[in-house]
């Protein structure tokens, strides 16, 4: 009963008969989804602050910076591999990446763009998430995600000095569950905060140039 009233259900029903036990079912089962949601709301926005938190601290070197964003990615969406990855001439390799020895390993390589699941992020300029059989949409899942055994995908463009520079994205072999709405603002965060540094590298890079 206590999980009912933190649940919102707290107004005056009349129990009377079967209709009034319908009513009664369905209101109750409205309010514990209610509060279910608030939870998850809750734990999304304090795993935001994690992450968020990782982002701030860390190093200023660029390399060391994008490899301690993708750990702290991977550890907050608990998934095999967070990865960059750079797209040129449809051509798709991941640059940086923490996770598994197998998938770091197999991910090395460079792949037509069109074997991967990024390639429907990056056609549709935005954050993109598989679905429940792996697949995006009516496109099933990708080459690469048959051959390494993917169940799911979450990834979002990275854009540098208004030039696509790749994606941001995780797959895990095992997580069937969808992505919630706070995970898909946490990926395109941390590729914000990726874009933000790989421009200030570029900017250092060529002021070192003007002084050389």
């Amino acid at each position: 009963m206590r999980a009912l009233f933190r649940a919102g259900a707290t107004d005056h029903l009349p129990v009377a008969g079967a209709d009034d036990h319908a009513a009664l079912a369905a209101r109750l089962e409205t309010a514990v989804e209610a509060y279910h949601e608030r939870q998850r709301k809750d734990r999304g926005a304090a795993t935001l602050r994690r992450l968020g938190d990782a982002i701030a601290g860390a190093p200023t070197d660029v390399d060391a910076a994008i490899d301690g964003v993708l750990e702290a990615v991977r550890d907050t969406y608990e998934v095999d591999y967070a990865g960059l990855a750079r797209i040129r001439d449809d051509e798709f390799r991941f640059v940086a990446g923490r996770g598994t020895a197998t998938l770091c390993e197999s991910l090395a390589e460079t792949v037509p763009l069109e074997n991967t699941y990024c390639e429907t992020t990056v056609a549709e300029g935005r954050t993109v998430a598989s679905n429940a059989d792996g697949g995006i949409a009516d496109r099933g899942r990708p080459a690469i995600g048959r051959r390494l055994g993917l169940q799911c995908y979450l990834g979002t463009p990275v854009s540098v000095d208004g030039d696509l520079f790749g994606t941001l994205c995780v797959v895990d072999r095992s997580r069937r569950r969808g992505f919630a709405g706070w995970e898909r603002t946490g990926i395109e965060v941390a590729a914000r905060w990726i874009a933000r540094e790989l421009e200030h590298d570029r900017e250092k890079a060529r002021l070192r140039r003007e002084r050389d």
